[in-house]
């Protein structure tokens, strides 16, 4: 949520999803979460879903919800914001704190605990490149940590293999252009 750096790479989504109306309530629900992130002063990095869709534009993917990473010693603190701003949550036993309103989610994951399992590194926070989506400015996972985290998804998630293979085909399609 760092607007200060005009020279870093921003990222302007240029479409929605194909499941544009939850979508829509869905940046809602994130622009209200991502305000508690700020009073915190807590630096979140989307990775995921959004992720993914945010760099291919690819109009037949579907945002259902938004990963965050975070410092997993922040969750006790954001838990304690959203109580008293009456939100609904729940801690999840590997290291993800879910905010639920309806059938919309957002889940912080442990920058400490998935990059690990990803075999990513996590740089300096301010060096990742800027997410616009209207007024929401959030960081966003680098094009080629969010490959390996799909890579890794192909390798451990036997029921999710058809999406991730699909997601890192798209996700290696856009690098090409991008070169």
């Amino acid at each position: 949520m760092n607007n200060s750096a005009s020279t870093k790479a921003k990222i302007k989504l240029k479409r929605l999803p194909q499941n544009k109306k939850h979508f829509l309530e869905l940046m809602e629900f994130f622009e209200d979460v991502l305000g508690i992130c700020k009073t915190l002063k807590i630096t979140p990095i989307v990775e995921a879903s959004l992720a993914v869709f945010a760099y291919t534009s690819e109009p037949t993917l579907k945002v259902n919800d938004v990963d965050m990473l975070i410092p997993e010693d922040t969750f006790t603190t954001v838990v304690g914001l959203l109580k008293e701003r009456g939100f609904d949550f729940e801690i999840k036993e590997y290291h993800v704190l879910r905010v639920h309103k309806g059938d919309m989610k957002i889940e912080f994951d442990s920058i400490d605990y998935w990059p690990k399992q990803w075999n990513i590194s996590i740089r300096n926070i301010d060096s990742y490149p800027i997410l616009s989506i209207g007024s929401i400015a959030v960081h966003i996972l680098d094009l080629e940590s969010l490959i390996k985290t799909y890579e890794s998804g192909l390798e451990n998630s036997e029921q999710r293999k058809d999406e991730y293979k699909y997601k890192v085909e798209l996700l290696k399609e856009t690098r090409k252009t991008r070169v």
